[in-house]
């Protein structure tokens, strides 16, 4: 008897390292492996140097050009990061590349629906259309007579059945700049996805400010629904929802983008 008592509390008193490890312990280990390859992955992108080097010769207006020079400066410094960073170090890195890519993406953008909405036009009216013009024809379609906002003028594309932004310097400045602001805010939203959780609030908080500065970015919202999934901390799981939801929530963009917004 005294043998059968002794066996039973042996297995109620069993050492902590026998049982097994809590489900959120698992979950966070796996949480910093991510973050772990993220980093990395981000580190050997990074190596590749991409540039816009190119981006001067296509933007030629004084302010349009400041774009291409913060843009491509942020970009260095990006690439410079180590993936060893300490977050408070990485962050302000990161926030400044994406916002800067932000900026000269959506004033490309709207450069290039510009051109290639104004070639089009030229086109139709019969008009000599300038294939693969960088800068606008200026005679035959008044910049009065076009849409004001991306949207529009894409829509009045889309309505002429056009399939294709055309192949001229300046979409293919969209296209590398709209790659290296999506790379930036994957390597910020690594931060603010897989980091621990003082590294995530940290992110939150300059994400924060990054949607202040630009309230109408669409990969940044994105970023937002995916960290807001993901989240474990209730807290900081509604912070997310409320910011992703403000983004949402933002009145019709400006009818040309600026280089402050």
């Amino acid at each position: 008897m005294l043998c059968v008592e002794l066996c039973a509390c042996k297995h109620r008193h069993a050492p902590a390292s026998l049982a097994p490890a809590p489900v959120d312990s698992v979950a966070e280990s796996r949480r910093q492996a991510r973050f772990g390859l993220e980093l990395q992955r981000a580190h050997t992108l990074w190596q590749a140097r991409p540039d816009l080097a190119h981006c001067p010769d296509i933007l030629h207006e004084k302010a349009d050009v400041e774009l291409c020079h913060a843009a491509a400066t942020a970009l260095d410094a990006v690439e410079q990061l180590d993936p060893a960073a300490a977050p408070d170090s990485a962050l302000p890195v990161l926030a400044n590349g994406s916002l800067a890519l932000v900026r000269l993406l959506d004033r490309a953008r709207y450069l290039n629906f510009e051109d290639f909405g104004r070639r089009q036009l030229e086109a139709d009216g019969g008009a000599p259309a300038a294939s693969g013009s960088v800068r606008p024809v200026a005679a035959a379609v008044p910049s009065a007579s076009l849409p004001k906002t991306p949207q529009a003028l894409h829509e009045l594309l889309r309505q002429r059945q056009v399939l294709k932004l055309g192949n001229s310097p300046l979409a293919q400045l969209v296209e590398s700049t709209a790659r290296l602001e999506h790379d930036v805010l994957r390597n910020l939203s690594a931060y603010l996805e897989y980091a621990p959780l003082p590294a995530r609030q940290a992110a939150f908080e300059s994400v924060k400010q990054l949607q202040a500065q630009h309230p109408r970015w669409p990969t940044l919202s994105h970023v937002l629904r995916e960290a807001a999934v993901l989240e474990t901390d209730s807290a900081l799981k509604q912070k997310l929802t409320a910011l992703m939801n403000l983004g949402l929530a933002r009145g019709p963009e400006p009818a040309q983008p600026t280089g402050s917004k």
